[in-house]
């Protein structure tokens, strides 16, 4: 149903995929972002067309890096389309990024332009200044073209949210990925507590609006670790069928240790006090001669 792969969690929080300044807009860096984003989310897509012309400086400098649409923007996801050149850069080692998205390039704001023109307008030609809103297929709701104001596009965007919203906001989505792939890590290097604690950091978000594309995920993982560790349980059952109780109660103590939180440990505690009864007195019977079985 979700379209994100762990791969593309870990794209989603790097450099190339969103410019995330301190405190500023999240850029997408490209549709495809944005579009996975904004379905995994529940919230529309913003695309901002602007040239490097006295229009395109203005709104950039009086909407765009402003307090009021920065606020607003953590209920969408946006992209910056931008085909002209001399678009001021900031170097990076051997990068060059956009100075008003940093960790976009502006090869990428020139991509989405000639992309999202076509798709907007049937052109490579798009009106600038302009801003289009859609939901997360693409499908347009609505525009506004032409020199705006900051109150004005707020005011457009708390309109239009409302259609497809509630959805999770970027600040929690932005957490929410973080622990997926920190869990996903845990979990590829059979880090399996560590694993559990990041899946359930976000579990504890399945109240926040549009967060089941994330929950979803968290719960996948915690499935497949319980899954697991009933191979492990498995073990420990056929270890106790064959009076090995010494080997049942490690295998039943490293359940407990390591998938606790989960089904898996519940069960492993239900049945490790009576193995390691039995354990004790097997080797009891041994030191004293019998043959341990009870």
């Amino acid at each position: 149903m979700f379209r994100l792969a762990v791969a593309l969690m870990v794209a989603a929080l790097s450099s190339t995929a969103f410019a995330k300044p301190p405190d500023g807009v999240r850029w997408a860096g490209s549709w495809q972002i944005a579009s996975d984003e904004a379905m995994d989310r529940h919230v529309p897509i913003l695309v901002v067309f602007v040239r490097q012309d006295e229009a395109g400086l203005a709104l950039e400098k009086s909407v765009l890096t402003g307090k009021e649409f920065i606020a607003a923007s953590k209920k969408w996801v946006t992209v910056y389309c931008n085909r002209d050149e001399g678009q001021p850069e900031k170097k990076e080692g051997d990068k060059s990024f956009s100075t008003l998205t940093p960790g976009i390039t502006v090869d990428q704001h020139k991509a989405a332009w000639k992309e999202l023109s076509a798709r907007f307008y049937k052109t490579d030609d798009a009106n600038a200044p302009s801003v289009v809103w859609c939901n997360p297929e693409g499908e347009e709701f609505g525009r506004l073209e032409g020199a705006v104001t900051s109150r004005d596009l707020v005011a457009k965007m708390g309109e239009a949210v409302k259609k497809l919203g509630p959805g999770l906001e970027a600040g929690d989505y932005v957490d929410a990925i973080s622990h997926l792939a920190a869990a996903d890590s845990a979990s590829q290097a059979k880090k399996t507590g560590e694993a559990v604690r990041e899946y359930s950091e976000v579990l504890k978000m399945q109240k926040k609006p549009g967060a089941g594309g994330v929950v979803s995920r968290a719960q996948a993982g915690m499935d497949r670790l319980n899954n697991s560790g009933r191979v492990v349980m498995e073990q420990a059952n056929e270890c106790t069928a064959a009076e090995d109780f010494a080997r049942a109660e490690k295998l039943l103590k490293e359940i407990l240790d390591n998938y606790r939180g989960l089904p898996i440990a519940k069960e492993a505690e239900k049945i490790y006090d009576d193995v390691c009864k039995k354990a004790k007195a097997k080797e009891k019977d041994r030191i004293d001669g019998g043959d341990g079985k009870r």
